[in-house]
């Protein structure tokens, strides 16, 4: 069936690429991660068993690429968030807000993601402390070496912050708070060398 049979308009190349990611998100939550096939990929966004192919190579792609696309929108969440904003405690808590806000709508994703051998395999490990590293010696003037260990020392502590929080040990507004004091902390201390 046509584009023009079924009455729905034609979806842009991007869109549908998004499409898929989004339709591959939903299932990976839904089945808790148990499996991604292109065909079942294909079914669940009523498309052609062939269209998903013409995106990605495999199912293994698809959830590499879901893994990308979600942290690059996560890092575009938070820099957002800073934006504009003066050095010190008002970025990082519109930085950790951003994060947790993103944790709370897409995180389920995400936690399914971290667990997938594709993923895992492939990702950069280095591509959220990077990030932070970039981001802390651009916005607090700390050299690149302090900012890259500071970064790694952030990303695990926002990871016990936010698994404490999904537990129902810490209310997300506890969690954020904590992460935010911790990483002021943090960032004074390392600015003192």
């Amino acid at each position: 069936m046509s584009a023009m049979t079924t009455g729905q308009p034609r979806l842009s190349k991007r869109a549908r690429r998004d499409q898929l990611l989004d339709t591959a998100a939903a299932l990976l939550v839904e089945s808790g991660g148990t499996s991604l096939t292109m065909e079942g990929l294909a079914a669940a966004a009523g498309v052609s068993k062939a269209l998903p192919y013409t995106h990605f190579a495999n199912s293994d792609d698809v959830e590499a690429q879901l893994y990308q696309r979600e942290i690059t929108d996560l890092g575009e969440a938070v820099v957002t968030a800073m934006s504009g904003l003066a050095r010190g405690r008002a970025q990082v808590e519109a930085a950790i807000a951003a994060y947790f806000g993103f944790v709370e709508e897409r995180g389920a994703v995400l936690s399914v993601l971290s667990t997938r051998p594709a993923v895992t395999s492939t990702a950069d490990p280095e591509l959220g402390p990077s990030f932070v590293a970039e981001l802390v010696a651009s916005n607090f003037d700390i050299d690149h070496r302090r900012a890259k260990l500071f970064g790694e020392l952030m990303l695990g502590a926002l990871m016990a912050a936010t698994t404490m929080w999904a537990r129902g040990a810490a209310t997300r507004a506890v969690a954020q708070d904590v992460s935010v004091e911790f990483i002021l902390g943090a960032l004074k201390s390392a600015r003192r060398r």
